[in-house]
């Protein structure tokens, strides 16, 4: 686990934490923000502080700023896919923003599928089905976006 260093606006600033530590600072709101530093390398990244969860699938999943850390309205989740795997199907009432960071997918949105590949960004909307499917040859990892507070699908 990483070191949690909470310091105010000014010496934020003025700070620079090493590697593996955990900053925060305080809002307007009153509310404290996090860095999450990652270590290693694509396609076995992992962030210090963060629990991931396995799926049986094979994929895992990387809540990178969540309820858990003050976020009110949005979470951040990383996803690796093993290669030739796929998200679950589905479709639900919040929205999705995803930015792929390594590896190769098809994305199926509603009844159309895009290849997608590292750099593309891609937006689901709100009740659209969806999957991810990763390219053969390599794992694939992402970045998305959800609600938090939403109603889990199932």
């Amino acid at each position: 686990m990483g070191t949690e260093v909470r310091v105010g606006p000014a010496a934020l600033r003025a700070y620079h934490p090493p590697r593996g530590a955990v900053c925060g600072r305080v809002s307007r709101e009153g509310r404290v923000g996090v860095v999450r530093r990652r270590v290693g390398d694509a396609p076995t990244w992992s962030w210090d502080g963060v629990v991931p969860r396995d799926y049986a699938s094979g994929a895992r999943r990387h809540v990178l700023v969540g309820e858990g850390d003050g976020a009110g309205q949005v979470e951040l989740r990383y996803f690796t896919i093993p290669p030739g795997g796929a998200s679950v199907r589905e479709r639900h009432g919040h929205e999705h923003a995803i930015v792929i960071l390594h590896g190769r997918a098809s994305v199926l949105i509603g009844a159309e599928v895009h290849e997608v590949g590292p750099g593309d960004a891609v937006f689901i909307a709100s009740g659209e089905e969806h999957q991810l499917t990763a390219g053969p040859d390599a794992p694939l990892g992402f970045l998305c976006t959800a609600v938090v507070g939403r109603q889990r699908p199932g």
